[in-house]
């Protein structure tokens, strides 16, 4: 198994993406208006995603491609198509207008240095790649590992459970999502840290032991898990057991049907902000009015 790209095409390849790196940083240290500096961005974030997935052969739902959506769902969901007009934002207090060119800069540095490093990293055709990711799943499909990670899950998520009440208690109802942080610090929170790391790895294990038919039982409780982690305000432990579980889900030649995978896209991109705006109420107020009012 040979390198997927040659020395001197991967040299190539890393010096345009400097370029292209430098130039664009040019463009936003040149403190342009606010409308070119996310259209130009969005256009750049376009470009690595084709790059990404039709030159270094990297599919969408491989970790690679997905970081990068999420990146640009988290960053530009919004920002991109308020600045093409398709909405009127200026009187939108979420949309922090007050250097937007540094946070696009800062931006263009994450996206070019991660394609120089997937450039580096990719050294295997996708064909490669598939066949020995095949592999790996065939393996880890099995009865045990499935009821290895229910029990851990069961464990875990007890542990969560306990650990959350331990820390909040009956007061929760009054805090807002600041407030959260600040209680973890003060309180012996040991616990419910250890539920909220161990429970989405034993979602992982028991998805990648599953059958397809028990994978329907595991997006469900990662459903519900990144819908509570959302409502707290939780934005990156909602939606990242949602990715990994659908990467998991493509490994083990599980159908997710192009519709369903754009559907979640546009509502991540409603999710992301309205969580925004729900932080700063007590978690009380979003049980009595509605995340949706």
């Amino acid at each position: 198994m040979g390198n997927r790209f040659g020395r001197a095409t991967k040299t190539g390849h890393i010096l345009l993406w400097s370029a292209v790196g430098v130039c664009l940083a040019a463009i936003m240290r040149s403190q342009p208006p606010d409308r070119t500096c996310a259209i130009v961005t969005g256009f750049a974030y376009g470009a690595a995603v084709l790059y990404t997935r039709y030159f270094l052969q990297i599919r969408f739902l491989e970790i690679p491609e997905l970081w990068l959506l999420a990146l640009g769902i988290f960053h530009l969901g919004l920002v991109v198509p308020w600045a093409i007009g398709l909405y009127d934002a200026w009187n939108t207090w979420w949309l922090g207008r007050a250097d937007l060119p540094s946070a696009f800069f800062l931006f263009v540095l994450a996206l070019v240095s991660y394609q120089i490093g997937l450039i580096i990293a990719t050294t295997k055709p996708a064909a490669v790649r598939a066949t020995a990711e095949r592999q790996v799943v065939r393996e880890l499909d099995n009865r045990t590992l499935f009821l290895a990670g229910v029990l851990l899950m069961a464990v875990s998520g007890a542990m969560y459970l306990v650990g959350f009440w331990q820390t909040f208690g009956s007061g929760v109802s009054s805090l807002v999502y600041a407030d959260m942080y600040q209680v973890v610090m003060e309180t012996d929170s040991r616990v419910l840290g250890v539920g909220l790391l161990v429970f989405p790895m034993a979602l992982y294990v028991a998805a990648a032991g599953g059958t397809r038919k028990q994978l329907f039982a595991v997006f469900g409780i990662a459903g519900l898990w990144a819908i509570w982690q959302l409502f707290l305000g939780y934005r990156s432990r909602g939606f990242l057991i949602v990715i990994i579980a659908l990467y998991i889900a493509s490994k083990k030649r599980f159908s997710i049907p192009r519709r369903v995978l754009i559907a979640i896209v546009v509502a991540a991109a409603y999710v992301i902000p309205l969580v925004s705006i729900v932080r700063v109420e007590a978690t009380g107020e979003r049980f009595s009015k509605g995340l949706l009012q």
